[in-house]
């Protein structure tokens, strides 16, 4: 199950996409391994997805479809010069600033990879970080003003991206879709710090 919540997560435009294809090669790679199979010897997709098992194929496609959806939504960044990841730790910083732990959970990173991307978003001077007002020992993440402007700019041509992918569902289907992946997100957490 955390597997497929994993995938959710990834679909919904987080940086744990990257864990997911991990959790989901990996399994693949110990099959082929194990029936001394390559890559060249079976047709992945054909031979995983049609297993009989509607979970792990439920899970596959959900996977290949983030991977697909993350790519054609990370193009907006990229012109910009950011990454997605950037991007939505970005967007979850609330003005009052934010500890890089909770920033962490909030984007659904792990706080090592979280203090990789504000390292670089400080870098280039979106971020900041400040000592907390109460307890110096705490440092608050902060979104500089040139950060909320490259919100502000990217904001309409993300949105329109999304629009556009998700343009593929009727009303009926996305709102289907999002009660499945509510419940699905909600039937399993994973362990967060």
């Amino acid at each position: 199950m955390r597997k497929v919540v994993a995938g959710i997560r990834g679909l919904l435009g987080s940086v744990f996409v990257n864990i997911v294809v991990a959790i989901a090669i990996f399994p693949v790679a110990d099959i082929l391994r194990s029936n001394r199979l390559t890559l060249a010897d079976t047709d992945m997709d054909d031979r995983f997805d049609t297993s009989g098992d509607p979970s792990l194929a439920a899970f596959r496609r959900l996977t290949r479809t983030s991977l697909r959806i993350k790519r054609t939504i990370g193009s907006v960044f990229h012109q910009a010069g950011m990454t997605g990841a950037q991007f939505f730790t970005l967007i979850r910083i609330p003005d009052e600033g934010i500890p890089i732990t909770k920033l962490a959970a909030r984007s659904w990173a792990d706080p090592g990879n979280a203090t990789g991307v504000v390292d670089r978003l400080e870098r280039e001077g979106l971020v900041e970080r400040r000592p907390a007002d109460g307890d110096r020992r705490v440092v608050l993440v902060h979104a500089t003003p040139a950060g909320r402007q490259r919100i502000r700019d990217l904001w309409p041509a993300y949105e329109g991206r999304v629009r556009r992918v998700m343009a593929a569902l009727d009303a009926a289907e996305l709102d289907e879709l999002n009660k499945l992946l509510e419940k699905l997100s909600d039937s399993e957490e994973p362990n967060r710090v």
